[in-house]
């Protein structure tokens, strides 16, 4: 048996523990914030050389670039890091990582805690008006990793799939508050709002050229 154990019809991959290689750690991973290192110490490392990823290699905008474009690029942009795919070409990764209890969801922020439109909007207008050139992540990355980084449940999914189910299940009416465990909307305290959408329902959907999940993707961390 291959060390990915593949079923085709729900296009998830388990695999074997990923042992990180040895490698001299650059300078500017001391900067980034811990969501950031966290995804490439961790997320990066297990998946990009997956087919669907694309392989390459990945920079970040925060802690190599100017600290206000860096700013105006997360926010107007919602670029977390650009891969240099192997092909060639270039793009933008929006990333997400959380600890603790893993969701299995998709969440975008759509209202801030001042009320104000958030990355779900700019990604969605950068969709709507194509010829304006405007900047959005190609893939969008969703990881939940324990507090000991002993597994990881990760999810990738070409941006544009993502905006386009909201904005379905939205003209459906079915984003409302509640407890429905394939989408809907979770608020926080400071009267942030989030869309969510579990990614089961999205294998349901999508096919394997727009999503993929990996499954308790084990993570040993080298000394």
């Amino acid at each position: 048996m291959s060390q990915d154990q593949f079923d085709p019809d729900r296009l998830w991959v388990r695999k074997k523990p990923y042992q990180r290689p040895r490698t001299q750690k650059p300078e500017w991973l001391n900067r980034l914030n811990e969501s950031s290192k966290s995804f490439f110490e961790d997320v990066w490392p297990a998946i990009c050389n997956d087919e669907f990823i694309g392989g390459g290699t990945l920079t970040p905008v925060e802690g190599v670039t100017d600290a206000d474009f860096a700013r105006q690029l997360d926010i107007a942009g919602g670029i977390d890091a650009w891969q240099l795919v192997n092909s060639g070409g270039i793009r933008g990764i929006a990333s997400r990582v959380q600890g603790a209890s893993s969701y299995r969801t998709f969440t975008i922020r759509y209202q801030t805690a001042q009320g104000n439109k958030s990355e779900y909007h700019k990604r969605l207008l950068a969709l709507r008006e194509p010829d304006e050139g405007f900047v959005f992540p190609h893939f969008t990355v969703q990881a939940y990793i324990c507090k000991e980084y002993e597994f990881q449940d990760i999810a990738c999914i070409k941006t544009r799939y993502l905006i386009n189910e909201v904005e379905s299940l939205k003209r459906q009416g079915k984003l409302n508050n509640g407890y429905n465990p394939s989408y809907g909307v979770r608020s926080l305290e400071d009267g942030t709002q989030f869309y969510y959408i579990d990614w089961d329902y999205l294998l349901n959907k999508f096919n394997a050229r727009s999503l993929k999940v990996w499954w308790d993707l084990r993570v040993y961390r080298t000394p």
